[in-house]
């Protein structure tokens, strides 16, 4: 009995230990971003327009194992161009966002979104000026 206990233990502890190792990092580039949404820490969703004009929502950091401030703010973009951001997800276990940058116009781009943690709490996050 002690024997079977051991062999499954040890064959839990490989088979998450080998799931750790193969974190992979994918980066990925969102184009034309036309409006930023701050729903609350490292959760953020942006609106995209396409060729066809169509605008379509893209959320990050709110399904993930995000730890740490994520997030850095650049306002480098001209006026004239359509903003954009570059998110490093890493693939293992859970997706962790590692980092996410957004190239904004200025930093009166960024719009407060709700937020909803069901039992704890919902609310409204608002950027101060």
């Amino acid at each position: 009995m002690k024997k079977t206990v051991l062999l499954l233990l040890a064959v839990c502890f490989i088979a998450y230990g080998c799931s750790e190792n193969q974190d992979k990092t994918e980066e990925r580039v969102i184009k034309n971003i036309v409006a930023v949404y701050w729903h609350e820490y490292n959760f953020y969703s942006f609106a995209v327009e396409h060729e066809d004009s169509s605008i379509s929502m893209e959320s990050f950091g709110k399904y993930a194992c995000s730890q740490g401030n994520i997030v850095k703010l650049f306002h480098d973009v001209p006026n004239e161009e359509k903003m954009w951001a570059k998110a490093e997800i890493g693939t293992g276990h859970c997706d962790l966002i590692k980092s996410l940058a957004i190239h904004l116009h200025s930093i009166e781009d960024i719009n407060g979104a709700e937020w909803d943690n069901g039992k704890f709490g919902s609310g409204t996050t608002i950027r101060v000026n």
